[in-house]
């Protein structure tokens, strides 16, 4: 009976389970078209550096993928529908680098210029520190301002 089903599924212009043409108008068999999905999925996956677009592409691939396997042959566009996959998923890893290169940049950037800040020196009794944000205490502007000790 099997070979009898494969012999007239060879030739058959309608299909024996569901009744639908199998042929186009010309004679020729009919092409499968490419899934919406898959093809969203691709334009998404192209534009994979916005991170939402990288978000769309791969869930677009998903539901392409699982559309174009239910279809039976119906539609096409599986290789579309992979590639937008890959790129979706290719654009999801670039964000912890970017990530991890801004905090980077940011730490370089912050030990540059504390290293190339001014410093104020202040010479303070016969030892020279830096000058520190706070203000000083009387004893130490008046010291710094006459040259001799508070109050003497």
């Amino acid at each position: 009976m099997s070979l009898l089903f494969q012999a007239i599924g060879e030739y058959a212009q309608v299909c024996p389970f569901c009744r639908s043409n199998l042929v186009g108008p010309s004679g020729l068999p009919r092409q499968a078209e490419t899934s919406g999905k898959a093809i969203g999925s691709l334009v998404c996956g192209l534009l994979f550096f916005f991170p939402p677009s990288a978000i769309l592409a791969v869930i677009m691939g998903h539901l392409s993928l699982s559309e174009i396997r239910r279809s039976a042959g119906r539609l096409g566009g599986r290789g579309v529908a992979i590639a937008g996959l890959v790129l979706g998923y290719a654009g999801l890893s670039f964000i912890p680098v970017l990530i991890i290169a801004a905090i980077a940049i940011r730490i370089y950037c912050a030990q540059r210029w504390r290293r190339t800040k001014p410093q104020r020196w202040v010479r303070c009794g016969p030892t020279t520190r830096p000058y520190s944000a706070t203000r000083p205490s009387a004893r130490s502007r008046a010291i710094l301002l006459t040259g001799l000790p508070y109050g003497g």
